[in-house]
């Protein structure tokens, strides 16, 4: 059966440069195999530069495995290789059987391990792993943290480690002296699969265990989807792709290709772009905090760069196979809450209802951006610095006759499709809480811009602009 073609979202119709639609982005839930299949064939076959492309990766690798067997029983192991290129190496998957623990059989594997990558040009070693697991155990082994995700999974977190290798590496233990005259040490390159596959699988049940107690289902590892295909096409033609899957908290993009003609013509940032907009909707993927792309050194064009980077990601860490960037689905819900949270603020603050203190004005101030214009309605522009001050001098100045700030008629619309910009126009009233009929409170209409903050993990103001209205509503409380 052939596989469908994917259908138009209406977030997709991306008119990023003028009014006239460039290419149509196509939103997936759930892809079949079979169109995930079609559409990396189509990748490979027909897309002129891909090919070039992905073979400008020079990288050549040399996998390596530690293993402890006892008749033939895989009881702990290490999988790892050295890039030959970088003279970086990578520890994959660490495994001990529980009986083994606390013996120094992990000590065993890694410091084999080190002395293989030595022994073979390496540098250093890179390492991923959650806090659950052994963060400690290799920071004792002098390690060191580079870089951490919160939500792997629930309130743990995904920890990269590396340590710079020694030319003389420690000095190698005795096996039999660890484990006994019954069991078998062996450094194998390349790996034996069987025995790898022992140590993935090892591992792999024990965090399923660890998944359950946090209340993941039980069974089935929270990483194993929803998955999402984000295709551009011009007519029949393919010009790049986005293919991902939640893990845990976050979601994952592990295919990310664009055409070498299409690669400064905002492909790239219109793909993951569709995909923030389908992951802020809340309706394909749950609890989804953050969108993770590692992005190999061979493919890291200055324009993927430029792309990621006006998608509002940031690049987080060089695990050596490349550059982890992190961004956030952030959305018309983070924007009106923003605006609402801004004027409450803003009452409690006239009010006097909230202390005059360094954490309130820091709140004030780091919802500014540097550049930060408001046009007030008599036409004055006052500064980031200028309003600051003057929200300052006006502390406490309704405290005699407490006021509410009433926000109506809000609308809200994306304003760049580049980056996280939204454009919210709405009324704003002032009105005293013991307005009478002849006293009805001022009011203006109010466009801001707002974005997100990627370093600071908030929603921003960039500009304000205020009209004055002539008539106020009947009087009303937030």
């Amino acid at each position: 059966m052939a596989a469908s073609q994917p259908r138009p979202s209406e977030l997709g119709r991306a008119e990023l440069f003028s009014g006239t639609p460039r290419f149509l982005l196509s939103v997936e839930k759930g892809p079949s195999a079979e169109l995930v299949a079609q559409v990396r064939g189509e990748l490979a076959s027909g897309a002129s530069g891909v090919a070039a492309y992905v073979t400008t990766n020079k990288s050549k690798k040399t996998h390596f495995g530690v293993f402890v067997l006892r008749n033939s029983i895989t009881l702990a192991g290490l999988t790892g290789y050295l890039d030959e290129v970088s003279g970086k190496a990578k520890i994959d998957v660490l495994y001990v059987d529980d009986d083994l623990r606390g013996r120094g059989v992990g000590t065993l594997l890694v410091n084999a391990f080190e002395r293989a990558v030595v022994d073979a040009g390496g540098s250093k070693i890179s390492l991923v792993s959650l806090s659950y697991q052994a963060p400690a155990f290799y920071e004792r082994l002098g390690y060191r943290r580079c870089h951490a995700q919160t939500g792997w999974p629930a309130s743990a977190s995904n920890v990269w480690l590396e340590k710079d290798l020694e030319a003389s590496p420690p000095p190698e233990a005795s096996a039999a002296e660890v484990l006994g005259d019954d069991v078998t040490f062996e450094l194998q390159s390349p790996p034996d699969e069987a025995a790898a596959a022992a140590v993935a699988d090892g591992l792999q049940a024990h965090n399923i265990g660890v998944w359950e107690t946090l209340g993941y289902p039980p069974g089935a590892p929270p990483g194993t989807g929803p998955a999402i295909l984000v295709t551009a096409r011009r007519g029949d033609k393919l010009l790049g792709a986005l293919h991902g899957n939640r893990l845990f908290d976050l979601f994952a993009v592990s295919a990310w290709v664009v055409v070498e003609s299409e690669r400064r013509n905002g492909v790239g940032t219109a793909l993951v772009g569709a995909l923030r907009d389908e992951l802020r909707s809340g309706s394909s993927i749950d609890r989804t905090r953050m969108i993770t792309v590692t992005l190999p050194h061979a493919l890291a064009s200055d324009a993927t760069q430029a792309a990621l980077k006006a998608a509002q990601f940031v690049p987080v860490y060089d695990d050596g196979d490349g550059m982890l960037w992190e961004g956030r689905p952030v959305g018309a819900l983070d924007t009106l809450t923003e605006v609402d949270s801004m004027h409450r603020f803003f009452t409690a603050w006239a009010n006097g209802e909230i202390p005059k203190s360094p954490e309130n004005i820091e709140y004030l101030t780091s919802r500014m951006v540097d550049a930060f214009v408001i046009v007030r309605p008599n036409g004055a522009a006052y500064s980031k610095s200028q309003l600051t001050k003057l929200v300052l001098d006006e502390y406490g100045q309704a405290a005699a006759a407490p006021i509410d700030i009433q926000l109506r008629s809000i609308a809200v619309r994306r304003a760049c499709r580049c980056y996280d910009a939204w454009l919210v126009v709405y009324e704003n009233w002032r009105v005293p809480r013991a307005a009478s009929s002849e006293d009805q409170g001022f009011g203006c209409r109010t466009s801001a811009l707002l974005s997100f903050d990627v370093a600071s993990g908030t929603t921003v103001w960039e500009h304000i602009h205020r009209t004055a209205l002539q008539k106020a509503p009947a009087p009303q409380t937030l």
